[in-house]
């Protein structure tokens, strides 16, 4: 389970869902880029654990930041508070619960 972090500056996930909904393509498309490359670092650090994975995402499926987006925006409609974290904590939560590990197969 995921837990809160402790109070600091920074734009919460939910401040960027909303602007993503209002931006100009440009800004969409500097948002999908920034979640597509913390998704990918994240997915670099997934692997190399290998038997402590955080997430079993399916091997063939390339994830776009447009798809990272509307899974992050999917599950902050199912857990709010999730909002009020940074958009890489938001990201990993919502790739463990989407892309969950069965156990003893890390």
């Amino acid at each position: 389970m995921w837990q809160p972090v402790i109070a600091q500056n920074f734009i919460t996930t939910a401040q960027k869902l909303s602007a993503y909904a209002v931006e100009s393509q440009k800004g969409r498309d500097a948002l999908e880029e920034q979640v597509a490359n913390i998704f990918d670092g994240m997915d670099w650090v997934n692997h190399r654990l290998r038997q402590e994975k955080q997430y079993c995402q399916p091997n063939r499926l390339a994830l776009t930041g447009p798809q990272i987006l509307d899974m992050v925006r999917r599950e902050v409609a199912e857990d709010p508070k999730l909002g009020d974290e940074p958009i890489g904590l938001a990201i990993l939560v919502s790739v463990t619960r989407i892309f969950p590990c069965p156990k003893n197969s890390n």
